[in-house]
């Protein structure tokens, strides 16, 4: 398992290093006077070393909550769409005539008589940034899917995939912004493009991180104390006595993690004990007629609801509204607003990330009181 996943490592981080390549070889066409290929490959070289500990230290194995792999191959491409990006804005400035650039593959191939066979791809200046800039997130969520899961559950993965999904269909209409001007024959002054560019780049970041946003159950062992807190954990059960609803959901969360031979019905308290710790006498005396639920290592009282928030829950939030929904909200209000850029897809994007920041905040205020309740 280890040398497979450490040849799916390298396949991954070579579809990164292609990619590059590609939009390092643009950049080379049509600034031909600069030495920019130097300066973009350096970040190849990083993703080359990361690759290296990768293989022969870490086994395949993939770092926790962060993939420098993504920082690298952004810090090589992003760079180079830039100056694909910039030099399509400059042609259109002067006037420039975009002709047709068409590269050509010749192959050989056959016994006796050879045949030649021509593979010619006609791509225009604007055609070129756009399939490099789309293909862009592509390679970001396929690599993150063949990338190692890590200690990411196939749930947690096939999430983070939909999350990705629906996070680059925003990232490239808001990237069509510049399109937009250009169709309209109406470029805005520099300073707004590069402010779109440069939140396109920002929003790409958070794919670096590996977030899920969403809520883990806590470990399976535990013990039954005596306290008097049990209630930071329990239901809204009506009919039921306090005791006995507090123990009803104890027992419910436990049934969710596996323990199956418990039921949600009416169970003594003593039962309880016996099947998560092994032993009657695993838990204390009862105290005022409750239980509490803490952790197995003897560290103290501390209360412990099985379905408590995960931080990486409340940080996933901040990184998605902070990276890409607030940022993407003020640009293209001051698009439409200030320079009266408008269309329907612009109006209907503009809603969407007004909605989805009230939410955000609505879901960040949820948690939060819900914690302080806990």
């Amino acid at each position: 398992m280890g040398n497979f996943a450490a040849f799916v490592a390298v396949a991954t981080r070579l579809i990164f290093a292609c990619h590059s390549l590609v939009a390092i070889w643009r950049v080379t066409q049509i600034r031909p006077e600069g030495d920019y290929w130097w300066l973009l490959a350096s970040s190849l070289g990083l993703l080359l070393l990361e690759t290296l500990i990768i293989v022969a230290k870490k086994k395949g194995e993939e770092w926790k909550g962060y993939c420098p792999s993504f920082l690298f191959y952004l810090m090589s491409v992003v760079p180079a769409i830039w100056f694909i990006e910039l030099d399509k804005i400059e042609r259109i400035r002067t006037n420039t005539t975009t002709t047709n650039e068409s590269t050509e593959w010749s192959m050989q191939f056959g016994i006796g008589i050879p045949d030649e066979v021509t593979f010619s791809l006609n791509f225009t200046a604007g055609e070129w940034a756009l399939y490099i800039e789309q293909s862009l997130l592509v390679v970001l969520i396929l690599g993150r899917w063949l990338l190692p899961k890590g200690e990411l559950t196939r749930d947690e993965l096939s999430h983070l995939l939909l999350v990705y999904l629906g996070l680059a269909s925003d990232i490239i209409d808001f990237f069509g912004i510049i399109g937009f001007f250009i169709d309209k024959n109406k470029l805005p002054d520099m300073e707004f493009i590069l402010s779109i560019l440069a939140a396109w780049s920002w929003s790409l970041l958070q794919f670096t991180f590996v977030l899920t946003g969403r809520r883990k159950r806590m470990p399976k062992m535990a013990t039954v104390t005596p306290a008097t807190s049990l209630s930071h954990c329990s239901s809204s059960k009506t009919g039921l006595p306090n005791e006995n609803r507090q123990m009803d959901t104890f027992i419910e969360s436990l049934d969710g993690d596996g323990i199956s031979n418990i039921s949600t019905g009416t169970v003594s308290k003593e039962d309880v004990r016996t099947e998560i710790s092994g032993s009657p006498s695993a838990g204390s005396s009862s105290r005022n007629g409750t239980d509490d639920i803490t952790d197995d290592n003897g560290g103290g009282n501390e209360v412990v609801c099985l379905y408590r928030c995960c931080e990486s829950e409340i940080t996933g939030i901040l990184v998605i509204v902070f990276m890409q929904d607030l940022p993407f909200f003020v640009i293209r209000v001051v698009a439409i607003a200030y320079y009266g850029l408008s269309s329907y897809t612009m109006l209907f994007f503009v809603c969407k990330n007004a909605i989805v920041l009230c939410l955000q905040v609505y879901r960040l205020i949820a948690l939060r009181t819900e914690n302080a309740a806990d």
